[in-house]
C-alpha cells in the first residue's frame, strides 16, 4: 500500500514537474522571439540604407539597361547610351520636381493645403453620418449603436486634426528625410551608372563561376529572370505614372481641391500590389 501511494506521488510530482518545464520552455521562447524582433528591427534600422541604395540600384539597372542595350545595338557605345539613358532619367526627375516644386503649379502647396483640410473633411464625414443616422433613425434608435457611432466620429475627427497639426509642424523631419533620399537616390545613381557600363564583363565574370554543362540552363535562368523583374517594374511604373497623371487631370475637371496633390498621391499609392488602388 504504501508502495503504491509512493509510485502515486512520484508520478504526480513528475507530471507537476513536466507541466512547469513545458510553461517555463513556452514562456523562455516568446522572450526569446521577442528579443528575435528587437534584434532583427535594430538591423534592420542600421541597414535600412544600404538596403535602400541596393533596391534603387536595382530599379535603375532593370529600367535603364534596355534602353543602352537598345542603343548599343544601332552602334552607340556602351558608355554613351549609359550617359544618354541616364540623362534622360535625370531629365524626368527634373521635371517631376518641377511639377512639385515650381512657382504657380507646384503641388508642394496642395500637400499641405491638403493636410490642413483633413480636420474639415472629417466635419463633412461626421456630419454626413449624423445626417444618415436622421435619416434611418428607426434603425438606429439602439443607444448602443448611437453610442458606436459617435465614438467612431470623434475618434476620426481627433485622428484627422491631430495628422494635420503633425503635418504642420513637422517640416524638419520632412526636410530631413527628403535629404535621405536624395542621398540613397545619389548614391544608387553612381553605383548603378558602373553597373550597367560595366554589365556585359560583369556577366561574363558571373558565368565563369557556373560549370560549363550549366552555363545554358544558368543562361536560361537569369534571362526569365530579368526579363520578368525588368518588365514588371517597368510596367509597375508606367502604370503608375499614367493613373497619376490621369486622375490628377480628372480631379481638375471635376473641380476637387488639390488635384495635383491627389494624382501624385494616387500615383504612387498604385505602387502597392491590390490594397494601393484601394487605398
Amino acid at each position: 500500500m504504501d508502495s503504491l501511494e509512493k509510485r502515486n506521488t512520484d508520478s504526480a510530482l513528475e507530471e507537476s514537474t513536466s507541466k512547469w518545464r513545458r510553461r517555463a520552455l513556452i514562456i523562455w521562447a516568446l522572450v526569446g522571439i521577442c528579443v528575435l524582433f528587437y534584434i532583427l528591427g535594430f538591423i534592420l534600422n542600421v541597414m535600412s540604407m544600404p538596403v535602400s541604395i541596393i533596391v534603387w540600384c536595382v530599379v535603375f539597372v532593370f529600367c535603364l539597361n534596355p534602353l543602352v542595350d537598345a542603343l548599343h545595338r544601332r552602334g552607340v557605345g556602351r558608355g554613351a547610351g549609359t550617359v544618354i539613358a541616364f540623362a534622360t532619367l535625370i531629365l524626368g526627375i527634373g521635371l517631376l520636381g518641377w511639377v512639385l516644386f515650381a512657382p504657380g503649379i507646384g503641388a508642394s502647396g496642395q500637400f499641405s493645403s491638403l493636410a490642413n483640410s483633413l480636420p474639415s473633411y472629417a466635419q463633412g464625414v461626421m456630419d454626413s453620418m449624423a445626417a444618415a443616422a436622421d435619416q434611418y433613425s428607426d434603425i438606429l434608435k439602439n443607444e448602443t449603436v448611437q453610442s458606436w457611432i459617435t465614438q467612431i466620429s470623434d475618434s476620426l475627427y481627433s485622428f484627422l486634426g491631430n495628422f494635420a497639426n503633425v503635418a504642420g509642424s513637422s517640416i524638419v523631419e520632412f526636410g530631413s528625410a527628403v535629404a535621405n533620399t536624395a542621398m540613397v537616390i545619389g548614391f544608387a545613381l553612381v553605383i548603378s551608372f558602373w553597373i550597367i557600363m560595366e554589365l556585359p564583363g560583369i556577366n561574363r565574370e558571373i558565368y565563369r563561376l557556373v560549370r560549363p554543362e550549366r552555363r545554358e540552363d544558368f543562361g536560361l535562368f537569369v534571362d526569365t529572370l530579368v526579363t520578368v523583374i525588368g518588365g514588371y517594374l517597368k510596367a509597375t511604373l508606367l502604370q503608375c505614372f499614367i493613373i497619376g497623371l490621369g486622375c490628377g487631370i480628372g480631379y481638375a475637371i471635376l473641380g476637387l481641391p488639390s488635384p495635383a496633390a491627389l494624382g501624385i498621391i494616387t500615383g504612387f499609392l498604385n505602387i502597392i500590389p491590390v490594397v494601393g488602388p484601394w487605398l
